[in-house]
């Protein structure tokens, strides 16, 4: 009797590279840390035949419209390449803004990067690999995936995680041996991972500090596998968007005396407030240090849609209030108008930007 395989952590790897055209794999693959991924391919069904065969039984199955998707979930870590590489394909465009801050102020020996949602349909290819009890196993490789959701959730406590949403063209088995890379890009002694120690959220129509516990960002792209039509034959639709994105963030925080103050959540939910918002996070309080290694979350224009400061429970009173982002022009350094954007800064010495064969400042590297 053959040895059962049992999944074997130690033999298990994701790895990504880019497409220069849908389904055309460009550059080599690297290595992603991720927490988990659920890659996998689906198929709509054709509605049985009415026919029968031996005794009632239909005569065939026979599908159509097959699909890749799936998620990656990771702790986002602001000075690795892959990450660069994911926020570039969560929101299209990449811009870099040579010995800048964040907040525009000139640094020495840094850069940042500012990731802006546009019209490219970027698409990547996902590998995984599917091991037994050694390193020879198989890779799933699923090309033409395309971004359809991004969601960054920032506990109370704990590291910040990602999750990215896929729909994929198809997957493709493919038998290796030896060992999956290891995660590359720039990982330093200075990997600076994203939790609420120096975090800062900030809000009202002039930005103001606001007391709050932890938020959940979700960016939907409605990225959608349309069915084939007729373009030609054995061409299938590409995935696209089918309506508006829509970007939505939720605030966790406790009822505090001063949540009636003017531009606080609960005040502009009430009055329909216009209003914006920044979300900066450091990996610490100390703001010198902080700026070598940073990210801002930048909404230019928002609305609060959800609100709920009830009474849930004796002692503290937990409070939720979401809003929509929504079009406005960004702040300096301008990239134009939008609902949300991404900035990252970091020093030279582990700059993001290896990737990308564009070195120009202040440039479109999509």
């Amino acid at each position: 009797m053959p040895t059962i395989v049992h999944g074997n952590d130690a033999f298990t790897g994701v790895e990504i590279r880019d497409e220069s055209a849908y389904q055309t794999g460009t550059g080599s693959f690297i290595g992603v840390p991720v927490i988990r991924e659920t890659m996998h391919l689906e198929y709509d069904q054709v509605p049985p035949s009415p026919e029968f065969g031996s005794i009632g039984s239909q005569t065939l199955v026979e599908v159509l419209n097959k699909r890749g998707t799936g998620e990656l979930v990771f702790n986002p870590r602001i000075d690795g390449s892959w990450f660069n590489f994911l926020l570039g394909h969560v929101f299209g465009e990449e811009r870099r803004v040579l010995n800048t801050f964040l907040d525009d102020t000139v640094a020495t020996g840094g850069n940042s990067h500012w990731y802006l949602p546009n019209n490219v349909g970027r698409s990547m290819a996902i590998r995984v690999w599917k091991s037994g009890p050694s390193a020879a196993g198989r890779w799933a490789e699923f090309r033409g995936c395309i971004v359809t959701s991004f969601r960054f959730e920032l506990p109370p406590d704990g590291l910040a995680t990602v999750t990215i949403a896929f729909v994929a063209a198809t997957e493709v088995d493919t038998d290796v041996t030896g060992s999956p890379a290891a995660p590359t890009g720039a990982i330093t002694t200075k990997a600076r991972w994203l939790t609420n120690t120096g975090a800062n959220f900030q809000t009202g129509a002039t930005l103001a500090n606001r007391d709050v516990r932890g938020f959940t960002l979700n960016v939907d792209r409605h990225v959608t596998a349309d069915p084939a039509f007729m373009n030609s034959i054995d061409t299938a639709n590409q995935p696209g968007p089918t309506e508006n994105r829509t970007v939505t963030c939720e605030v966790l925080g406790l009822l505090t005396q001063d949540f009636a103050a003017s531009g606080q959540p609960a005040t502009e939910y009430l009055n329909r407030t216009a209003s914006k918002c920044r979300i900066r996070l450091r990996d610490t309080v100390v703001a010198a240090a902080g700026q070598v290694y940073a990210m801002d979350l930048d909404f230019p224009s928002v609305s609060w849609i959800a609100g709920d400061d009830s009474v849930k429970e004796a002692g503290n009173n937990p409070v939720s209030h979401t809003f929509q982002a929504i079009e406005g022009a960004t702040a300096t350094p301008a990239h134009g108008n939008m609902d949300a954007r991404i900035g990252v800064f970091v020093a030279d010495t582990v700059d993001l930007d290896d990737h990308f064969t564009v070195d120009a400042g202040n440039v479109v590297q999509s």
